[in-house]
């Protein structure tokens, strides 16, 4: 670039100097032209260089087929260190995932389905392999950017309900509304409306000991919603709870993702879990064995 700049300058005043007569003439219009000239010229040859320059860089990666679902990966490798040992929880797993699914990840244990949620959820970074959210490549995304994206677009509900135990339910629900800057008026507001959408309006001012199993995961999953969310992920909603509050919790999970139209992601190795979801993903040692979009083959009565 200096070396055009160099050769373009060169030429102007080689210009000027070429045409002394002009300049005895009184011709310093015409220098000040033929410097003008000189300037138009070496913009264009810096514009035509930034262009050439733009055509020969390539994208770090290129984007997925479908990179504008929800959640999209691709290639994705984890691997955990145990000593000397290397262990391949993911291993090449490319996925996609629409949004407004219902998508669930099923295998035994050991399977690799939790690091692949903790993965799609943020939570962790691959090894290898690229992350897509709305088709946004997140891969490389540093911990502050996946605290602002966790926050404010994502939701997740645990398998131990993680509720303050010194908190009410509508505190809990209304807790991460707060830590974003929400004012009071409204994340109350959310926090009633949502716990009434999970069936517990009433148990609002319970703390979670004066809670069943399956109601504090209805809380967790009304906290997952505070902040308007558009993935929520799921780590084995329904391992701590008996068959009933098992169908309640899922019973919700379905009919938020149908009502406010979020994407959930969950976990489970209960197959009468899958029947609520519109897609399906088998892992079997850190790999996809099948993925295939279900046709849901139960009815799911309301909350109760």
């Amino acid at each position: 670039m200096a070396d055009q700049r160099s050769v373009v300058v060169a030429a102007v005043f080689a210009a000027a100097g070429g045409h002394h007569h002009l300049l005895r003439r009184g011709g310093a219009l015409i220098l000040a032209v033929l410097v003008l000239i000189g300037l138009v010229i070496a913009i264009r040859a810096l514009v035509r260089a930034r262009r050439e320059r733009g055509h020969r860089r390539a994208p770090r990666h290129t984007p997925p087929p479908g990179a504008a679902s929800a959640v999209a990966v691709r290639h994705l490798t984890k691997t955990y260190r145990m000593g000397s040992v290397a262990v391949r929880a993911l291993d090449d797993v490319s996925l996609r995932i629409p949004d407004g699914a219902m998508a669930c990840i099923m295998g035994k244990s050991g399977s690799g389905k939790s690091t692949l949620l903790r993965q799609l959820g943020l939570i962790d970074w691959p090894s290898s392999g690229s992350i897509w959210l709305y088709g946004q490549e997140v891969t490389g995304s540093s911990e502050r950017e996946r605290s602002a994206l966790r926050l404010a677009t994502l939701g997740y509900v645990f398998q131990e309900y993680a509720l303050l135990p010194e908190l009410t339910a509508a505190e809990n629900v209304y807790l991460p509304a707060m830590m974003a800057g929400v004012p009071a008026r409204k994340y109350r507001a959310r926090a009633a409306e949502l716990l009434d959408l999970v069936g517990l309006s009433e148990r609002a001012g319970h703390r979670p000991r004066e809670l069943s199993g399956g109601e504090q995961q209805r809380v967790a999953i009304a906290r997952a919603l505070v902040n308007q969310p558009r993935v929520v992920y799921a780590d084995e909603p329904t391992a701590n709870l008996d068959t009933a509050s098992a169908r309640t919790v899922m019973q919700t999970l379905r009919h938020l993702n149908k009502v406010l139209g979020v994407t959930v992601i969950f976990v489970s190795h209960d197959p009468d879990d899958a029947d609520y979801a519109t897609q399906l993903v088998n892992l079997a040692d850190g790999k996809i064995v099948a993925a295939e979009v279900a046709s849901m083959s139960i009815g799911h009565g309301e909350i109760s």
